[in-house]
């Protein structure tokens, strides 16, 4: 819970921000708007604990936990400017989760809107965003090989430079509504992301 309580409270000033930034936005000479025309970078950091809820598709009464312990996360994103300071991004991350002593890397594809809001002077930006992707996990505790729909909200403070690299830093949320192995129904509740990384 103090978790989620943190990430809302990010997510509520990157929001704000969003809106404050939109007519500094406009005024931004044209040599601070090539670094954002489009960007790779990757990211590493921390992955948060969170309950794994479970049941058999046949048994709508059993419900079943998992607590997971704290792991790891990292990956790597591609964004490209469609609108202003609008960015589709692609995002291709590697979770490692664990619980129970035992432990599995689950591969998670996404895709979603990013939004570049910038402060004075052109070199810092405060990127809101979110994506829904497709997870697989490998075989672990009760389950095989599992499908999952995920869905992350993320706000991004990034330090650019004149040659379009930079310095990013993550706060976000991961979770997945939905999921299955063929014999469970799985769901996973939300786990904090704090990562940092480079943009290339």
């Amino acid at each position: 819970m103090c978790e989620n309580r943190i990430f809302r409270r990010f997510a509520v000033f990157g929001l704000a921000w969003l809106v404050l930034s939109s007519d500094l936005a406009k005024s931004q000479d044209t040599a601070a708007q090539d670094p954002w025309a489009g960007e790779f970078g990757v990211k590493f950091g921390y992955l948060g604990s969170s309950t794994v809820e479970y049941k058999k598709k046949a048994d709508q009464s059993g419900l079943h936990t998992i607590e997971t312990d704290a792991g790891y996360s990292g990956g790597g994103f591609l964004s490209q400017n469609i609108y202003r300071r609008l960015h589709a991004t692609i995002t291709v991350d590697f979770h490692f989760l664990q619980g129970n002593s035992v432990g599995e890397t689950a591969l998670d594809v996404a895709g979603g809107l990013k939004y570049f809001g910038v402060l004075p002077g052109g070199a810092v930006s405060l990127r809101p965003g979110m994506v829904m992707g497709f997870g697989i996990l490998p075989d672990i505790w009760v389950f095989k090989a599992s499908r999952h729909m995920t869905f992350k909200m993320f706000v991004e403070l990034a330090f650019h430079t004149t040659k379009g690299t930079g310095l990013v830093i993550e706060i976000g949320s991961l979770r997945s509504f939905t999921g299955t192995d063929g014999t469970y129904d799985i769901k996973a509740n939300s786990m904090l992301l704090f990562r940092g990384g480079l943009i290339l």
